[in-house]
């Protein structure tokens, strides 16, 4: 019994809660104390009549009532504001209302020989004016029982301990109300809290979709932009995790099943071990090895995980370079190579041997795709802040319902293209993932018509833009 309500005494609203009471009744205990002292320490000596003149009362009711129905009715108006006055066992504050020609209208003093209030405090009569013209006049008796004798019964005392029961009453009814405002506040306070645990929970059991409201003050609406992007981090990590077991499995099925088969073949001696046949299998070895090579790459860098040695990389270099390494596979495939490149380019910020890798990926794609005789244009230039390395082909172009899917891993626009003449399909993956690491953009534009070929444009912020 007791452990339950500790453990819920020790949640963060019952906290709040606590301390938003604590701090409300504190403050309107001190504030209700300094307004007690300070009245009493500023009050003058009042007269018993100033009881019945004061701003609001009796005299100023009347005056009000007999501007508006003269004493019609004053009997009944009388006997509720009677009540409204004090009047206990030990006290007692009658009125009598006179006209302006002697006659008693309403009398609610006790009689003279009362015994409840045997002692008269005051007995003052004071005149209703209307505009300066007297027309009735109030009278008011304070009496007092035996047992009160030695009691203060003077007008600035009463006044006094009216005022305080009054700062009291209203102290604890603002002070109640700022016990249940400080509760409804510190429900808000911690609901995001409640519901970031919750959501904690549900990625601890492996749902990585749960995400919070951003919602409520700064720090909460801070807090669950960081959550949710934690969130969306772990979901991309586990898809990438997914993708890259999947696409393993897929990809390496075919080179696995030839070299068992092949030696299974060796085995029931239907091929012999010689060493075309150990050259073939090798073969498949080195299709495995890079396969698994451009996954990992792959997948590092669609992480944003890539090993890059970031520096100023000039990218005339690193089409100079690439055009010298492929220059000689492309005249032997009778394939033109047409370079152009403009004059003093500024520099980008990123890694030259990942760069010149994007490069390699698509002039390797692009000799996959051009026939004999056909072109290679390579350009490279400055377009507003960034630099454009544009690769075309004139091969027969990617037909608009492939180009969507065109920077998939995996994919072959061309399904007529073996792994072995084609490569993975990881290529352009791979090339997309880089430059996005660059903070860059790669596109595609190509009609689709043979002879046209299709052409890759690599967009790279300049350095210091």
């Amino acid at each position: 019994m007791i452990i339950p309500l500790l453990q819920q005494l020790n949640r963060l609203w019952v906290r709040l809660s606590l301390a938003f009471a604590l701090v409300v009744m504190f403050g309107v205990m001190i504030t209700s104390l300094i307004g007690i002292l300070i009245t009493t320490s500023n009050l003058t000596i009042l007269d018993y009549s100033d009881v019945l003149v004061a701003p609001n009362g009796p005299v100023e009711i009347l005056a009000n009532y007999y501007e508006e129905h003269e004493w019609h009715n004053a009997q009944a108006f009388m006997a509720g504001l009677q009540s409204s006055y004090l009047q206990t066992d030990a006290y007692s504050l009658t009125f009598s209302l006179i006209d302006n020609n002697g006659s008693v209208i309403y009398d609610s003093h006790p009689a003279p020989d009362d015994p409840r209030w045997p002692y008269i405090q005051f007995d003052e009569v004071v005149p209703v004016r209307i505009d300066g013209i007297v027309q009735g006049y109030l009278r008011g008796i304070g009496r007092y029982s035996e047992a009160f004798e030695t009691q203060d019964f003077s007008p600035q005392t009463m006044f006094l301990n009216w005022l305080k029961e009054r700062i009291w009453l209203m102290s604890f009814i603002g002070g109640t109300i700022g016990v249940i405002a400080g509760i409804f506040v510190s429900r808000s306070l911690a609901a995001p809290l409640y519901k970031l645990s919750e959501a904690a929970r549900g990625i601890a059991a492996r749902d990585l979709t749960q995400r919070v409201p951003v919602a409520g003050t700064t720090e909460m609406i801070q807090l669950a932009q960081a959550f949710n992007e934690m969130g969306a981090a772990l979901e991309q990590a586990e898809t990438l995790r997914r993708n890259l077991v999947a696409d393993v499995a897929h990809e390496l099925r075919t080179p696995l099943t030839v070299l068992q088969g092949n030696l299974r073949a060796i085995l029931d001696d239907v091929y012999k071990l010689d060493k075309a046949e150990v050259a073939s299998l090798y073969n498949q070895t080195r299709v495995l090895n890079r396969l698994v090579n451009d996954l990992h790459e792959l997948a590092q860098a669609e992480a944003r995980q890539l090993p890059m040695r970031l520096q100023t990389v000039n990218l005339q270099e690193v089409v100079a370079r690439v055009v010298d390494y492929f220059s000689p596979v492309a005249e032997a495939e009778n394939i033109q190579l047409v370079v152009s490149v403009e004059e003093n380019l500024p520099t980008v910020w990123g890694d030259f041997s990942r760069l010149t890798q994007v490069l390699n990926n698509l002039i390797t794609n692009a000799l996959h795709h051009t026939p004999e005789h056909g072109s290679i244009f390579i350009e490279l230039k400055q377009v507003d802040d960034q630099l454009a390395l544009c690769v075309a082909d004139t091969g027969k172009g990617i037909p608009p319902e492939h180009q969507p899917h065109i920077f998939e891993r995996f994919y072959r626009a061309d399904r007529a293209r073996s792994r072995n003449t084609g490569g993975a399909g990881l290529g352009l993956a791979i090339v997309k993932a880089i430059v996005e690491a660059h903070d860059g953009t790669v596109s595609l534009q190509s009609d689709g018509i043979p002879g046209k070929g299709a052409a890759f444009t690599v967009l790279l912020p300049i350095y210091g833009s």
